[in-house]
């Protein structure tokens, strides 16, 4: 599995979707979460057929949880954003109420941390993938 794989990954991952990744081949099945949007279920109906049939083969990757990215955008105003008037911004972001609405708000006004912070929001998304992949893919080697 090389970079493109986890970037292609943590991209459906950041994008929402749940991601099914065969055990064996590691090639990985993406949709959305059909518990939330039922909308157009038929699409992925092969899909979801060929991971029900073998639930055993594929771990199934949900995406980042809201603490762990709230984490990220913390250590992203904190050690990322050089300017302190961003940082400062940010950081006062973080401590309100609504804090995800409120770091967009302002990452999205300025083209450069915004630019910024995909990039580094990103490349913690793809560090994330690796170690959670990387943790159960030992597990079942573990259990061998």
């Amino acid at each position: 599995m090389d970079d493109n794989y986890y970037d292609g990954l943590a991209q459906d991952l950041e994008m929402g979707l749940i991601c099914y990744v065969h055990r064996t081949t590691k090639e990985y099945i993406s949709m959305p979460d059909f518990s939330e949007f039922s909308d157009n279920q038929e699409l992925y109906q092969e899909d979801i057929d060929k991971i029900e049939a073998n639930p055993d083969d594929y771990v199934e990757m949900r995406p980042m949880e809201s603490r762990k990215s709230f984490l990220i955008m913390t250590d992203f105003a904190e050690q990322e954003v050089t300017n302190r008037f961003w940082q400062s911004k940010l950081i006062d972001a973080l401590e309100r109420s609504k804090p995800f609405r409120r770091f967009k708000d302002i990452v999205d006004t300025y083209d450069a941390l915004r630019e910024q912070w995909f990039t580094y929001k990103h490349t913690r998304y793809t560090e994330w993938v690796k170690a959670k992949l990387e943790v159960a893919f030992n597990e079942e080697n573990n259990e061998e």
